[in-house]
């Protein structure tokens, strides 16, 4: 199939960087162009000043639907909030404080988990009648990646060194925050952690390294094919391609102003946003298991 003709095929993607988060056409390289959706903090007539705050340093985007309505779940790190917002009219259905969150997850039955880092290391269970007041929290050290396995009934999430895994039952929130395992990973800063949905398994980067876990087994071996790429801070894997789409700390920044796409054949496309510092991309698909 033509280069071209496989990229119309693929679902958009996500981008957060700054105060905002965009959606952007699958097929624009290396300029990504204008986006197909766009919100920022700074102009959102839902949030005051205090709040608009929170959401300076975004740091993760995830499509998600509730209640009907397709969604965006972001989290900022920084002075730190966690929001869903809506894309049919941009409306924030929910917001919460949450200093340096790092991930966020919406659950069954209207539960939003999030997780901070530094300044609050905390996993937090919001529900979203409640508005920003949480209904409990735990302490997690350098708290990142968040992902529900709806199979398994798992809330997977990354702390420092470790992946751990709490068991969810919705009608008694995490079950008292019952801890069903804790996978010690080979290094610390646990950082993104995202489904494949092509290959199986969780994608997780390190202070150093990308690496899968398998849900089943709990076996933890080498993300191969970005074995040999340092900093990266988020990867997505295309459903139906196996496009993996990701991003790295460059210049010594932990940002970057540039998106990268690996095809199947190991050929490495590069997508620029100038005078951006950009930390997430993901695939415009399901991040849950």
């Amino acid at each position: 199939m033509a280069e071209s003709a496989r990229q119309s095929l693929l679902h958009s993607l996500w981008i957060c960087g700054d105060s905002r988060v965009e959606l952007f056409a699958p097929d624009q390289h290396p300029r990504m162009g204008d986006p197909l959706w766009a919100w920022d903090a700074n102009g959102s007539p839902d949030l005051d000043a205090e709040r608009r705050a929170w959401f300076q340093h975004m740091d993760d985007v995830k499509p998600v639907a509730t209640s009907g309505d397709d969604c965006v779940l972001v989290t900022s790190s920084g002075a730190g909030g966690v929001a869903l917002i809506r894309l049919d009219d941009k409306h924030v259905l929910f917001s919460a404080p949450l200093k340096n969150a790092h991930s966020a997850e919406l659950l069954p039955g209207g539960w939003i988990a999030a997780a901070g880092s530094t300044g609050s290391d905390v996993l937090r269970l919001y529900h979203l009648e409640d508005g920003e007041t949480p209904r409990h929290e735990v302490p997690l050290e350098h708290g990142h990646g968040a992902v529900f396995d709806a199979r398994r009934g798992l809330l997977w999430i990354c702390g420092s060194d470790h992946v751990f895994a709490y068991k969810w039952e919705t009608a008694r929130a995490l079950k008292a925050w019952e801890r069903v395992h804790a996978i010690e990973l080979p290094e610390t800063g646990a950082h993104d952690m995202l489904p494949d949905p092509h290959h199986g398994g969780l994608v997780i980067t390190t202070g150093s390294r990308v690496w899968r876990l398998d849900p089943q087994t709990q076996v933890l071996a080498p993300f191969v094919p970005l074995e040999r790429v340092p900093e990266v801070k988020s990867v997505s894997v295309e459903a139906r391609s196996g496009y993996i789409a990701f991003t790295k700390g460059e210049g010594g920044h932990w940002w970057s102003e540039n998106v990268y796409v690996l095809t199947p054949d190991a050929r490495l496309q590069v997508r620029q946003l100038r005078g951006r510092r950009l930390y997430k991309v993901r695939w415009d698909q399901p991040c849950s298991l």
